[in-house]
């Protein structure tokens, strides 16, 4: 059996080597030891222009650098998982874990630099290219608003497995166990 290919796209603000912050070495590790994942982290450089994160050079970097396609499956987290909806529409994936995701600049000159929040969103294409989607969101999200989060749920419905974690902030530490099982399920049909 192949395993199936897991890109970890992570928010901005991680350069350098990403195992060490939020769930992302630990969700790597775990993953691997189910045997059924080949997973795929930005290298020992992290993502290109990691403070800014922007739409232009993240979605050519997972097409090309890290290699996405039909038979991937991203797992985006904050900005990761606005690059994840964001190449979602454009392309065919396996499927797309979003994490803390967000659909506009939540005010922030940065994000509104980006770029992912030019123009409008293609909810329908998102969800014709993903064979699923999964969402989780955090109750206590210091970051991204919980409204934000149902919002982007709501968007995706009804193809969007959403898990709404009540007491969970940004996804910064680690286990995060719900996340393989998710994927367990999604991919060993």
């Amino acid at each position: 059996m192949s395993k199936t290919r897991v890109l970890i796209v992570p928010g901005n603000g991680c350069g350098g080597d990403i195992s060490g912050f939020n769930f992302y070495g630990w969700a790597e590790a775990a993953l691997q030891d189910t045997d059924l994942f080949d997973v795929v982290m930005p290298g020992p450089y992290g993502m290109p222009d990691p403070n800014g994160a922007k739409r232009s050079v993240w979605i050519p970097h997972i097409q090309n650098n890290m290699r996405c396609n039909s038979d991937a499956v991203i797992v985006g987290h904050s900005s990761g998982a606005v690059a994840a909806l964001r190449y979602a529409e454009e392309f065919p994936v396996k499927g797309i874990v979003i994490v803390a995701a967000y659909d506009n600049a939540l005010g922030d000159e940065g994000e509104a630099a980006s770029g992912y929040f030019d123009g409008g969103w293609d909810w329908e294409g998102i969800q014709r290219n993903c064979g699923f989607i999964v969402q989780f969101g955090g109750g206590r999200d210091s970051l991204v608003p919980i409204e934000e989060q149902r919002r982007v749920a709501q968007s995706l419905a009804p193809k969007n497995q959403y898990f709404e974690i009540a007491d969970e902030d940004h996804f910064f530490e680690p286990p995060f166990q719900q996340l393989v099982d998710v994927l367990v399920k999604n991919c060993s049909n």
